[in-house]
This record gives C-alpha cells, structure tokens and sequence, in this order.
C-alpha cells in the first residue's frame, strides 16, 4: 500500500529555507528529504518519523 505523507506548513517560517528528514521504515536513517514524500508500508505497525529544521 502506498502512503503519501505530508508536513505540516503551520509555524514554518516565511521565506526561511527548511530541511526534511525522514525515517520511513523505523531503522533511524534518513530515507527522504523530500517535503511530501510517498513510502510503500510493509506490515501493520510500522514507525514514521520526520525532523524539519529551519536553515536561517
């Protein structure tokens, strides 16, 4: 299945470059630094997470 995800806008600041990072499959590497990546999930339970960083 695929699984398009997204990052928030709210509380990003205005004309600032950002960063994305995310880990797609739980194993704490970076597997996208796309803003709106899309991810295949393999098996129920699986662990997103993504950092935004503020390059100003």
């Amino acid at each position: 299945m695929q699984i398009a995800l997204s990052t928030p806008r709210s509380g990003l600041p205005v004309g600032n470059p950002v960063t994305y990072a995310w880990d797609l499959d739980g194993k704490s590497t970076v597997d996208s630094t796309e803003a709106n990546p899309t991810h295949a999930m393999f098996s129920f339970g699986d662990t997103v997470s993504f950092t935004v960083e503020d390059q100003a």
